[in-house]
């Protein structure tokens, strides 16, 4: 079993003004499925990646609803990091990742595409 992962800092970010973690993401090579997981100062819970559009060799937007980590305990008030895990599976490859930001939108839509808009 292989096991890899990126991890940012969040430094205590305070998130409750914000809707959605919102990234551009590819792989290289094939199909990447990293689970995203957000962390306050004592719980860490993911966003699956069988939850997620699927991440392959073309640029999409990933929009990542914060409700769903506060409701399984994140402190959205103090976050501590955001990781990427590649787990469960063998994976490699590279995954290329820009523009990671917090926004607020009503849309609570997690799917994206190539163009950057939402899809529903």
């Amino acid at each position: 079993m292989s096991y890899a992962g990126w991890q940012a800092g969040l430094a205590g970010l305070d998130a409750r003004p914000f809707t959605h973690l919102t990234l551009r993401i590819r792989s290289e090579k094939g199909v990447a499925k990293p689970n995203f997981y957000l962390a306050d100062a004592v719980t860490r819970w993911p966003l699956r990646a069988k939850e997620l559009p699927e991440i392959n060799e073309e640029w999409q937007t990933l929009r990542l609803p914060l409700d769903h980590y506060a409701k399984w305990g994140i402190d959205l008030s103090h976050l501590d990091y955001l990781q990427l895990v590649f787990e469960w599976e063998e994976q490699s490859g590279t995954v290329y990742l820009d523009d990671i930001q917090f926004d607020r939108t009503e849309d609570q839509g997690m799917e994206g595409n190539s163009e950057g808009g939402m899809s529903p």
